[in-house]
């Protein structure tokens, strides 16, 4: 019993012991994102892979969860009809490797946040022309999978849902 309770208590720890962690995530003056660990090592984070029409052209927001594990960053590409690029995918990184890309209702994604330490992140997305009310979305990390959402409308306000208070700046 005690040789299985030590094998259950290894398999646990040394997961979470290998994982790479996190302590600073740097968009660089050359538009290169630059992370790096706790152990000192510089990582390159990837653009983004996703199916998206154009390549990305930039990074935006980058953010480390609580637990140092996961980074996170909104990837911006080049608009059809304006002149400034547009954040259409939060990427998550994780291990040395993009976790996923979540595209959400399709739109602008203009802020987000961890929410839950690394399990979930919320975020919301607006049309970058035009009134629609703010689509907010929680996401669970590992799978992507779609937790909840809330459409905030101007014209019949309601309180935002705990989950996403804070995704959007004081003052914004």
């Amino acid at each position: 019993m005690r040789r299985l309770l030590a094998i259950a208590l290894l398999l646990w720890v040394l997961p979470a012991w290998a994982a790479e962690h996190y302590r600073a995530a740097d968009v660089q003056a050359d538009g290169r994102l630059r992370l790096t660990t706790t152990r000192g090592a510089t990582r390159w984070a990837p653009s983004d892979t996703s199916a998206l029409p154009e390549p990305q052209s930039a990074f935006e927001q980058a953010r480390i969860s609580a637990d140092g594990t996961t980074v996170g960053w909104l990837a911006l590409y080049p608009g059809c009809c304006q002149s400034y690029p547009l954040p259409l995918a939060l990427v998550l990184y994780r291990d040395g490797h993009e976790l996923r890309s979540m595209t959400g209702a399709h739109m602008p994604i203009w802020h987000w946040r961890f929410v839950h330490g690394r399990r979930d992140v919320a975020f919301v997305q607006r049309p970058s022309h035009g009134a629609a009310p703010d689509h907010y979305e929680l996401r669970e990390v590992a799978t992507g999978r779609l937790r909840a959402q809330f459409d905030l409308d101007e014209d019949a306000p309601a309180p935002l849902p705990g989950w996403a208070r804070g995704v959007v700046p004081a003052g914004e």
